[in-house]
């Protein structure tokens, strides 16, 4: 039987997947800028990096619980993410206005790693004695 921590974590991954599923879903006339939202304007790639480094650590603190050894928990953690950057890339390929490209996912990866290892750094000094 699954525990409550799995469930929670499981159904949190997925709201996050939703939540960068949503506006890549818009054409790029339906999205607002956040010069218009904040006054401040953020680079498209790091707001990759950042969007994929949460999936990565989420997606670590879900594979981290099932029955994966803890050495390929990594791994795992990084081709999962990466497999959902790519079928969100591919998915904005049939949006009106928007694209596909290999630099986004690369970049997407890049955070997805970022995001793995800050969740090994954080598990490291949790764990430690």
């Amino acid at each position: 039987m699954m525990n409550k921590r799995f469930i929670v974590s499981v159904v949190i991954l997925c709201l996050y997947m939703r939540i960068i599923f949503w506006p890549s879903s818009l054409p790029n006339d339906q999205l607002i800028p956040e010069k218009d939202l904040w006054g401040i304007i953020i680079p498209q790639t790091i707001k990759h990096l950042v969007e994929y480094s949460i999936l990565g650590f989420l997606m670590s603190l879900v594979v981290s619980q099932t029955s994966i050894k803890k050495t390929s928990t990594s791994f795992y953690s990084f081709i999962f993410s990466s497999g959902y950057d790519i079928s969100d890339e591919i998915h904005q390929y049939f949006v009106p206005t928007r694209y596909c490209t290999v630099f986004d996912m690369c970049v997407n990866s890049i955070g997805s790693i970022v995001g793995v290892l800050f969740y090994v750094v954080v598990i490291y000094f949790y764990t430690r004695e």
